[in-house]
């Protein structure tokens, strides 16, 4: 092995070769994932130069979009994202301690309650809440009570707050679960030896995992500002003006303007731009290896049985509020006859009872298989590749990486994550329709094109969320 290094370096040239070979993992991100996102981003400069106007460069689009509620819009996504990313990450990290240190009874039950969390979107979690406190919804149907003031609340910013940190604690839990699992004894040890207190200890240990704290608060943020099930629900429901809604009617309108869209988008680059800066700011060169020697994790055995009782009570709660409420209220709607109204609460109930009518359409649908048969085939190979590009592109930009590169791919990546969908969409829409690229790459128009936008929507996320766990092991594994 050896001498095959020594003979690739002595080759004229062999060097820039490796170097080349060695960065294509930045160049296919580049192409697959960037490329595409950018040439939305240069509507609002260049409208001309795919079909959206006239004349050459300018800012007239920035003049139309900043006007009036959108940055209301900007300030209230903000807010929301950094209350909701606190909210999540601070319950996934005592959920994952709970559940990978402690080891409370039902440990493998929440387990599965995050993984269903995860796959529940967040338009559904919405709209089974709203059923089930709406006036004529769930409860009140059962019940004969109606919770006004659960309802009031919940149809304002507080719910966009809660629906976002529900889903938020899925992301973040399994970006810091794998850490907080693998982690060392040395430092409760070295703690306890020192005479810390308990709290001091767990706090020693908490500290030990910041770039998961952090790349998982990112994600966490990115998704929450960029979620459109809510934006689309409550926070429409509740004139509670949001930035992702906002670029949507901008697409919607007619007629359509793409320009504007685009330039409301640069807001959420600066945004991204300014959190990933502070991110790298407070990890800096510091090393934050938690895995020395043979040390193993802690067995949980120092909490009492009482002790583990309450926490499978409180997370019990949690996933009451987080997972089980809201099937109830879709399931319940749906048995009940319930339809949505345009405020989104349910506007008349069956009034024979229960009903499997809706059911029973589902199931008389023809053809109803085959698009779940291929978003299964398409999610399996967008996630094996997906989770392929995280793995090489976190080992190259903490291993080989220069750092201003791997600083501006992770913006890049983060602005996948926290763009809104119909911005990457159009994105393609664009950039694959390109006579020069379409030439070169007939996928438009295309499944392969679906399967590169799974790509493109997993790979910011796979390489988010091995961040904390590659930059734990440090450089010795």
């Amino acid at each position: 092995m050896i001498r095959r290094l020594k003979a690739r370096r002595s080759l004229p040239g062999g060097r820039q070769v490796w170097r080349l070979i060695a960065s294509s993992p930045y160049v296919l991100l580049i192409a697959l994932l960037l490329v595409p996102t950018a040439c939305f981003l240069l509507l609002p400069f260049i409208p001309s130069a795919f079909g959206q106007g006239t004349g050459g460069i300018g800012f007239a689009p920035f003049r139309t979009a900043y006007q009036g509620y959108v940055l209301t819009a900007l300030v209230n996504s903000m807010w929301v994202g950094l209350a909701a990313s606190a909210a999540a990450l601070v319950i996934a990290v005592g959920l994952a301690w709970l559940c990978e240190r402690v080891r409370i009874a039902g440990a493998g039950v929440w387990r599965l309650g995050v993984w269903l969390l995860l796959l529940l979107p967040t338009y559904l979690s919405a709209l089974g809440i709203e059923y089930l406190l709406a006036p004529r919804g769930v409860i009140a149907e059962a019940t004969g009570w109606y919770p006004a003031t659960l309802d009031h609340l919940f149809v304002g910013p507080a719910g966009v707050v809660l629906v976002l940190s529900l889903r938020g604690v899925a992301f973040a839990y399994f970006a810091v679960a794998d850490v907080v699992r693998s982690m060392g004894s040395d430092l409760a040890d070295a703690a306890r030896v020192h005479g810390l207190p308990r709290w001091r200890t767990v706090m020693v240990q908490v500290g030990s995992l910041t770039p998961a704290l952090l790349a998982a608060f990112v994600l966490v943020f990115a998704e929450a500002v960029s979620d459109f099930g809510v934006a689309s629900t409550l926070a429409a429901d509740a004139h509670f003006p949001v930035i992702t809604y906002t670029i949507f009617t901008f697409t919607a309108a007619i007629p359509i303007d793409f320009p504007a869209a685009a330039a409301i988008s640069w807001s959420l680059i600066g945004v991204f731009a300014a959190v990933l800066v502070l991110q790298r700011y407070i990890l800096g060169n510091r090393n934050f290896s938690a895995r020395v020697g043979s040390s193993s994790s802690s067995s949980g055995r120092t909490v009492s049985a009482r002790g583990r009782q309450v926490a499978a009570l409180a997370t019990g709660a949690f996933f009451t509020v987080a997972l089980i409420g809201p099937v109830l209220g879709i399931v319940g709607s749906s048995l009940l006859g319930g339809t949505a109204s345009s405020g989104g609460a349910v506007a008349a109930a069956n009034s024979s009872g229960l009903t499997f009518a809706a059911y029973r359409a589902l199931f008389d649908t023809p053809g109803l298989l085959s698009p779940v048969w291929l978003s299964l085939q398409l999610g399996l190979a967008g996630a094996t590749l997906a989770v392929a590009v995280g793995l090489v592109i976190n080992l190259w930009n903490q291993y080989r990486g220069r750092a201003r590169a791997a600083a501006l791919i992770d913006i890049g990546l983060v602005a996948v994550i926290g763009l809104p969908s119909i911005v990457l969409a159009a994105g393609f829409v664009f950039f694959y329709n390109l006579p020069a690229v379409y030439n070169a790459l007939p996928v438009y128009n295309t499944q392969w094109l679906l399967l590169v936008g799974y790509v493109v929507g997993f790979s910011p996320l796979a390489v988010r969320m091995l961040h904390g766990p590659l930059a734990q092991a440090g450089r010795s594994l």
